[in-house]
């Protein structure tokens, strides 16, 4: 599932850079936050790098299952 979603993500990113307005975007946000010009070549590599483990350890310490609200809308 990790390697299903890293591919997806990569995929996403590198279509979005195709539009000149993502594009233009993206490089104003890096110049903003003083990133890099690299780093819109550099995020498919980030993106691959993540391993099940760092996921796992994400999820440890990001998602608290006892916090968590279902809401459900609709008829029944």
């Amino acid at each position: 599932e990790v390697e299903i979603a890293k591919q997806s993500l990569v995929s996403k990113y590198q279509l979005a850079l195709a539009d000149p307005d993502v594009l233009a975007e993206m490089i104003l946000n890096n110049q903003v936050y003083g990133y890099k010009p690299e780093e819109l070549r550099q995020q498919p590599l980030q993106i691959q790098a993540v391993t099940l483990n760092q996921v796992n350890q994400a999820v440890k310490d990001f998602i608290h299952s006892e916090k968590i609200i279902v809401i459900s809308v609709g008829a029944n």
